[in-house]
């Protein structure tokens, strides 16, 4: 058995009947050899193919306002370099669209700035695949959620809470329906001066719970001559609106004894694991309830 260590092929010329002629150099021991090798496929040294591998893969979801546009990275490496395609939700090929989406050289699916009248459902809310391929094999990436949203102008408002003096007031800052998916709140202002935000830490007369309600404990007549407004803001914009008008805490007085009614509350409250939770139980009566 013939046993050859470090050996270089020196020259290359293809022979008859698909033989290679060659010279081997061997270096233990030192020597030349003539040998004839028959030829069942050729590759170029170094060339060996390797399916393509993400190196960038696109995430889950993409949302964006139609004022700043989006950009979705795909990159892979495999020898041949692969080729990057995308494919919409019925697998057909995301051809460019002037103006609407296009995929840049390097792979990126890009989403420029679009007008309202340029808004299309089938190109900014819909699934994306990004298809990677070379002549090793294909690979395709998870599904993108993509969504582009126009811009809307919205109002906050704050409306007045009734409430009987010694109890808690629940000022809330209602946003029009179109909007709240993408705008929730950033503070509150207390006679333009004061500002409160979710993450704030709660003391004896204030809580800001963290969707935006402001908790005003133990009510008394000097909260009645306040005034509050809320501040939006729109998470894919980065805007933010203040409530054109205040809302006041009107203090009642009580006029007879009144068992306790629960008037605020939530069943549900989402938190992400390790931080400070507030869930909270608003009631009214007269005397003012305890809470345990």
């Amino acid at each position: 058995m013939l046993e050859i260590c470090e050996q270089r092929l020196l020259t290359l010329e293809l022979g008859i009947e698909n033989t290679l002629p060659c010279e081997i150099e061997d270096n233990f021991p030192y020597e030349y050899r003539k040998c004839y090798i028959w030829i069942l496929s050729c590759v170029r040294c170094g060339d060996e193919e390797v399916g393509p591998r993400f190196r960038v893969e696109p995430p889950f979801r993409i949302e964006f306002s139609n004022s700043s546009g989006a950009e979705i990275r795909c990159s892979a490496e495999g020898v041949p370099t692969p080729q990057v395609s995308w494919q919409n939700r019925e697998g057909a090929n995301a051809r460019d669209i002037p103006g609407i989406r296009y995929m840049r050289s390097d792979g990126t699916l890009v989403f420029p700035p679009f007008s309202r009248e340029d808004y299309r459902q089938d190109v900014h809310d819909t699934l994306y695949q990004c298809l990677v391929s070379n002549s090793a094999g294909a690979i395709i990436s998870k599904e993108t959620h993509v969504r582009g949203v126009v811009q809307q102008k919205f109002i906050p408002q704050v409306y007045d809470d009734y409430v009987i003096r010694g109890n808690t007031a629940v000022l809330r800052c209602h946003l029009p329906s179109f909007v709240r998916e993408y705008v929730s709140l950033d503070s509150w202002l207390i006679d333009e001066d004061v500002v409160l935000k979710t993450t704030d830490i709660e003391d004896d007369k204030y809580t800001v719970l963290s969707t935006g309600e402001l908790i005003l404990h133990k009510v008394d007549d000097s909260d009645g001559k306040r005034s509050f407004k809320c501040r939006a803001r729109h998470r894919l914009t980065g805007e933010l609106v203040l409530s054109p008008t205040t809302g006041k805490v009107i203090v009642t007085e009580p006029h007879s004894p009144m068992g306790p009614r629960i008037t605020f509350s939530q069943s549900q409250v989402r938190a992400e694991e390790g931080s400070y939770v507030r869930i909270p139980c608003v009631s009214t009566a007269q005397p003012a309830p305890d809470y345990r």
